[in-house]
């Protein structure tokens, strides 16, 4: 069986044996030895065990017990907590009322006064604990926003009474963690005292300044967010704000201006790696050629860079097509962390290049490896496969996910991946089979319930079925274009065409996909909307003109 650790005030069990033996030597060897063991550490290890076994009540009696033998004030403070833990507030008193007779000044002992107030909803005497501590140094004041924050919804009368009494708080931290707890318990009220509070006191802090930016993002206005944004002089903060900043400007939708905050200042692989991705998102090429020139600089002058380094310019390489480049970077990664996920790019370049063969072998290896990183292992089997689909080798596909889930069984990828290639070499009952293993795993997951419906309706006659799955999917999801399409498509097939048009127009409004055009295509087709069928249709070709169930809506146009 394997040992369990026990642990007793944060300190090993035997090490608290080996303490109880030396500290006291008329301890051992003589009556008192027993004295002390029933006294202290028998109800210590018989709490210890009630824990263990989830009897929090037990532990907390017999942890107060020895509270009250002893003169270890961190005995009383764990006796309390663990009363608290165990909703036993007779049994909190006493911990408490030991733990401040040995340690007067606890701040520890105000923290659960603090939670005591706030559960029996005693606000004034809440906010009088909470005052203490937020006036008190920082490791009082942590204690204090803790309990806020353990408190939930029963916090929010405290913080208001604490905001009307005149609170003036000693740090931006308190003040940001106050509002941060009281948007999270959707007080609105609340946080527009606590964002009134901050730009009085502390007008020019940057901290307060970017919380009231992400509060504003939260509420939608846009407008002032970035004005306040755009006043922050960005050539002075620090390198952990300006990556603040850039990711506000990027969720504001100036991601140009994220890009050029990120450029200002110091530099280091967080910001290159985020200016990278923001030059990426607005496919701005030329800006990362020079980007990549600008990190190339130091390393063409003898400089070594790291393996964060190497795997950014590899990024960077093969985004803009240099895929020799890429390769080299990849392959010059040496620790797991950035060489595991490398080797997996330098087998897509591979095949990228015509190199299906050596792409394969790549992945064979990392198959084989003794590595420690299964989410890695799996996605090797996963990219195979997808590798070999890509190629037109389902049936060897197939074969990369039999090995995959011999290994990883029942991987919920692996499975759903096995399953659409089951379907698409037309082995529909082998593709349900996956996917209905899938539903047995989990049976709410709507993206499952989708595509187990969506192939019931798309490829047999059980469309009600098939409906009946979709219908849960949607009730789960009901803003995904997925799921919306899949419904449109079920009431075709049962020739509800006017019903279906709905769903498939929102489908289509939503993600412009060459499936959902052909679908869509078709319902307007059976509608008598022809010429309106033909211009979905011809959209749904630009987007992917292989795709099958476009190709096949495509053949009603022929002469």
């Amino acid at each position: 069986m394997k040992r369990r650790a026990f642990y007793l005030l944060g300190f090993p069990l035997v090490f608290m044996l080996t303490t109880l033996a030396s500290a006291e030597p008329d301890l051992v060897g003589n009556s008192g030895s027993d004295s002390a063991i029933e006294d202290v550490l028998l109800p210590m290890l018989q709490g210890e065990f009630a824990l263990q076994e989830g009897d929090s009540t037990a532990a907390a009696m017999a942890y107060v017990e020895v509270a009250e033998r002893d003169s270890d004030p961190a005995l009383a403070e764990r006796a309390a907590r663990i009363a608290l833990m165990a909703d036993q507030p007779s049994l909190v008193e006493r911990a408490l009322q030991r733990w401040l007779r040995l340690q007067p000044n606890a701040v520890g002992a105000r923290q659960i006064e603090l939670v005591l107030a706030m559960r029996d909803h005693r606000i004034s005497a809440a906010v009088h604990q909470l005052s203490e501590l937020l006036s008190g140094d920082e490791t009082a004041q942590r204690l204090a926003i803790q309990a806020l924050a353990g408190a939930g919804e029963q916090a929010v009368p405290v913080m208001q009474q604490l905001l009307a009494e005149g609170f003036e708080p000693k740090s931006v931290d308190v003040l940001v963690a106050i509002g941060a707890l009281a948007s999270q318990s959707k007080a609105e009220a609340l946080v527009d005292s606590v964002l009134r509070l901050a730009a009085e006191t502390f007008p020019d802090d940057i901290k307060a300044t970017l919380w009231r930016v992400e509060v504003l993002q939260l509420k939608g206005d846009k407008v002032v967010a970035l004005q306040t944004l755009r006043g922050l002089e960005t050539g002075a903060l620090s390198l952990s704000e300006r990556l603040r900043v850039a990711a506000l400007f990027d969720g504001l939708g100036e991601t140009d201006r994220a890009a050029t905050v990120l450029a200002e200042g110091e530099q280091s692989n967080a910001t290159y790696a985020g200016r990278a991705a923001y030059l990426a998102r607005l496919e701005q090429k030329d800006a990362l050629r020079s980007l990549y020139a600008e990190l190339t600089v130091p390393i063409n002058a003898g400089s070594k860079p790291d393996d964060d380094r190497r795997f950014l310019l590899a990024q960077i390489a093969e985004y803009l097509d240099e895929n020799d480049d890429a390769l080299i970077w990849y392959r010059a990664i040496a620790s797991p962390e950035r060489g595991e996920p490398a080797r997996l790019r330098v087998a897509v370049l591979l095949d990228r290049q015509g190199q299906l063969d050596d792409a394969i072998s790549e992945l064979r290896e990392i198959q084989s490896s003794r590595s420690d990183n299964g989410e890695w292992l799996r996605d090797a089997y996963l990219l195979e496969a997808e590798i070999l689909l890509r190629n037109q080798r389902a049936e060897h596909a197939l074969d990369a996910y039999r090995r995959g889930l011999t290994v990883f069984e029942d991987d919920p990828a692996l499975l759903y991946g096995r399953a659409l290639c089951h379907e698409r070499l037309d082995q529909v009952d082998a593709a349900l089979d996956d996917l209905k293993r899938l539903l047995e795993i989990d049976s709410e997951n709507p993206d499952t319930l989708n595509s187990y419906g969506y192939t019931l309706a798309d490829r047999t006659d059980r469309l009600d079925e098939a409906r009946g799955y979709i219908e849960q999917a949607l009730a789960l999801s009901p803003d995904s274009a997925a799921i919306l399409d899949s419904m449109g498509w079920v009431l075709h097939r049962q020739g509800h065409h006017d019903e279906a048009l709905p769903y498939l127009q929102r489908a289509w409004a939503a993600q412009k996909d060459a499936e959902v055009a052909a679908h869509l295509g078709d319902v307007l087709w059976a509608l008598g909307r022809l010429d309106e069928a033909t211009v979905v249709w011809r959209e749904g070709e630009q987007l992917d003109a292989d795709n099958r169930a476009l190709k096949r809506s495509l053949q009603k146009l022929a002469p």
